[in-house]
């Protein structure tokens, strides 16, 4: 899975991925039916602002027991000196995708979510993740995701990792994992049916939405890019340029009013299943 390695610069743009969330989970939050004093797993963490602004106010008052996990040592890190957490709450290091999962994690979760994190899961171990959730999750536990799908930095790194330079520097690996199929949402929901998944609801929204000031996206889109350590210090720079360039093309919606900060489209999908 990739690492986000700039916490504070991720938190200082956490208001993209917590506005949409909040919206989203909002509006679909009757599709989650909450256990008694459930078990709740939240991966991709991150600083924590996310979940503190939209998963924290749901989450029941007779909770046992909230796992904020994040796979960046560097997020976890930051997390534990700044993150809000419930009660009976706890931050760890732990990869979703890995190959194996804990003993004491399986069957332990009422509930397990994700905001704004499985676009970030390599397109070869998105079906692993999904495996693994269910194996986490109780029989009857849901799961909960809000991701791009794609994400607007796809078609980026897709001419990035064909880059002389720098292909070889992890720039297929940040391809979100159904970018490459014709039909996202039917790949995701065969991933969620061969990990034994049932009640699938899957929804995709659109948006668009203006960066806060002119450099906002330059900030918010180097601290997302999970390649970026990576590379050599001294070629950093140079890499930040052509990334920059690349998105300006590709992204960016041009602007030819003054009044307006630079704008981006993206869809956002959302998913619930029961185990």
């Amino acid at each position: 899975m990739n690492v986000m390695v700039l916490p504070e610069l991720f938190a200082k743009h956490v208001h993209f991925t917590s506005i949409h969330s909040v919206y989203l989970l909002n509006k679909y939050k009757h599709l989650i039916k909450w256990k008694n004093n459930p078990s709740i797993m939240e991966f991709g963490f991150g600083d924590g602002g996310t979940s503190a602004a939209a998963l924290q106010p749901l989450i029941p008052h007779d909770c046992k027991e909230f796992i904020a996990a994040d796979v960046s040592q560097q997020m976890v890190k930051y997390a534990e000196q700044n993150a809000k957490l419930p009660e009976r709450g706890k931050i760890i290091q732990f990869n979703i995708s890995a190959q194996d999962i804990p003993l004491e994690f399986q069957n332990r979760f009422d509930h397990i979510f994700s905001f704004f994190t499985f676009h970030c899961i390599p397109k070869n171990n998105a079906s692993k993740a999904f495996d693994n959730i269910h194996k986490m999750l109780k029989p009857g536990g849901q799961t909960f995701h809000i991701f791009l799908q794609p994400t607007p930095l796809d078609v980026v790194y897709c001419n990035l990792s064909k880059h002389p330079k720098w292909k070889k520097y992890e720039q297929e690996s940040m391809l979100s994992p159904y970018f490459l199929q014709k039909n996202k949402q039917n790949g995701c929901k065969k991933d969620l049916v061969n990990a034994g998944f049932k009640d699938i609801e899957m929804r995709v929204e659109d948006f668009v939405y203006e960066f806060p000031y002119e450099e906002a996206w330059k900030e918010n889109y180097i601290a997302v890019n999970g390649s970026y350590a990576s590379i050599p210090p001294e070629e950093q720079e140079e890499y930040k340029k052509c990334f920059f360039q690349h998105i300006k093309e590709k992204v960016i919606i041009n602007n030819n009013d003054d009044n307006r900060f630079p704008r981006v489209k993206y869809d956002v999908m959302v998913v619930c299943a029961k185990k």
